[in-house]
């Protein structure tokens, strides 16, 4: 796929410095776009971001780098395989099941995206956990595809349920954990002050009780589908809805000011620099922008990304996020 994508470029400056020595239009302005979004999507291929662009910048040695790196990828790879079967398993147990693993999965996974130190004490949610929850989903799915119906297949559908319905618990715990350090320190820093305050005649004595948030319990199966087997996550506004009808996933609040940042940024792009493919660069759709670089001196490529523009602007948060965000 790096090759083509590479080829596509190449075959875009091309076409740009044949009609621009052609006099076909003014060669500078119609040669320096193509050239700074072929080095952009160039620079894209040797260091690939993550989720909203963050890049993650891994810590220690070549080797533990290496890992880390290793670690973070397979992470996001079969965190993307679970969000995607999530959606095509008809088992609304099980769909219910992974509706409740996945929002705790990309929290984590966000998290270790931001503390790049902290992911060797995530090794077991990666590549236990989270890893043999990809492999049972697999036979699952297998299992779904054959339309068998005997005690062997349904015996081994029920082991592969019972399993994974505590790994959501697991997951959790595992989180735990690798906050553990930070947790002990802010501890110990709590500890300290409130020691400091009592010093200065200052008593802490408040003991402020917790806020509807303070602890999320698991939904039952009954809680999470309608009568038709849709999803009904939803908040006051029905964003989540939203989301949760078209993945069976709730769509993190955590991301929102990002994704509408990212949303607007996407539809400008498109309608100012739609034919020059832009917005396809910066929403990481190498293979569409080099397309439209390729129509760029035709109307088509402008159409389309005045058409793609509005589309953006009037998709709701949650379906962007689904779309353009999650592994971006």
């Amino acid at each position: 796929m790096k090759w083509i994508l590479l080829i596509e470029g190449i075959i875009a400056l091309g076409i740009a410095l044949i009609l621009a020595a052609g006099g076909a239009f003014d060669g500078t302005i119609f040669f320096l776009v193509p050239a700074l979004s072929f080095f952009a999507a160039f620079y894209w291929l040797r260091h690939p971001g993550s989720r909203l662009f963050k890049r993650t910048k891994y810590v220690g040695t070549e080797e533990q780098k290496k890992l880390a790196k290793a670690a973070m990828e397979k992470a996001l790879k079969d965190c993307e395989y679970l969000d995607k079967a999530a959606k095509r398993i008809e088992d609304p147990e099980l769909k219910a099941q992974l509706s409740r693993m996945q929002p705790i999965a990309h929290r984590y996974i966000s998290y270790l995206e931001d503390h790049p130190d902290r992911i060797t004490s995530a090794y077991t949610f990666i590549h236990n956990y989270q890893a043999r929850a990809v492999k049972m989903v697999e036979q699952f799915e297998e299992w779904e595809k054959t339309k068998l119906s005997t005690p062997e297949i349904q015996e081994s559908k029920a082991n592969i349920r019972r399993t994974l319905s505590s790994f959501d618990e697991a997951y959790e715990i595992e989180f735990t954990k690798t906050l553990h350090d930070t947790i002990l320190s802010m501890n110990a820093e709590t500890k300290v002050m409130d020691q400091d305050l009592e010093s200065k005649g200052i008593h802490n004595t408040g003991n402020p009780s917790p806020g509807e948030d303070a602890e999320i319990p698991h939904r039952r199966l009954e809680d999470i589908y309608d009568r038709k087997g849709q999803p009904v996550f939803g908040d006051e506004n029905g964003q989540a809805l939203i989301y949760g009808v078209h993945s069976g996933i709730p769509f993190p609040e955590e991301f929102r000011s990002e994704t509408i940042r990212r949303k607007l940024l996407a539809a400008l792009f498109a309608i100012v620099l739609g034919s020059f493919g832009v917005h396809n660069f910066y929403l990481k759709r190498p293979f569409k922008g080099f397309l439209h670089l390729i129509f760029c001196w035709t109307m088509i490529s402008g159409i389309i990304g005045i058409i793609e523009g509005i589309r953006y602007l009037f998709m709701s948060v949650p379906d962007f996020y689904r779309d353009y965000c999650r592994y971006q």
